[in-house]
């Protein structure tokens, strides 16, 4: 299949959708499609991997009442606190690599010469690395469209930002 009729999404959606977040419909409603494989989603394994670090912050962050981030990771020298949250992660976790294990979704395995490509993406268009590597991996892999909720991405012209 074509890769210009993939979407690339980004932590800010998958973030949303975990936490029942503003946009958590969008993002719901997304996966939804790619379950039914009426669209085509990638995912890049650093972006799968910063939405679940900031799941876990959360999840015990909830838990504990904590309002820092590092109160919350130190939070996790509590078992009980650490086993509850890690249940309700892999919850998470689960359903993605259920998606990907049944070819719903691609996670896309980042590589060094996308790293390298973000960084100078990111001093071109003065963005943070984690946007900065979701253009590299679009422009890698040819993908026009992209599922995000970061402001500072959508300001970057030439490509279709979801949701409108």
């Amino acid at each position: 299949m074509s890769k210009s009729k993939f979407i690339l999404v980004d932590s800010t959606v998958l973030i949303r959708l975990a936490l029942g977040e503003e946009g958590v419909e969008f993002a719901t409603n997304l996966f939804s499609r790619a379950e039914r494989r009426s669209e085509e989603l990638v995912i890049p394994s650093i972006a799968l991997y910063e939405a679940i670090e900031k799941v876990l912050i959360a999840l015990i962050s909830r838990e504990t009442g904590a309002t820092r981030v590092s109160d919350a990771i130190k939070s996790l020298k509590d078992k009980t606190i650490r086993a509850k949250s890690y249940i309700d992660l892999e919850r998470f976790v689960s359903y993605f690599f259920y998606l990907h294990s049944t070819g719903r979704i691609m996670i896309y395995g980042v590589q060094a010469d996308d790293i390298e490509q973000s960084i100078k993406i990111a001093a071109r268009y003065n963005l943070p690395l984690n946007d900065a590597l979701i253009l590299a991996v679009a422009e890698k892999l040819r993908i026009q469209k992209i599922a995000t909720f970061s402001e500072e991405l959508r300001r970057i012209s030439g490509y279709q930002y979801l949701p409108p």
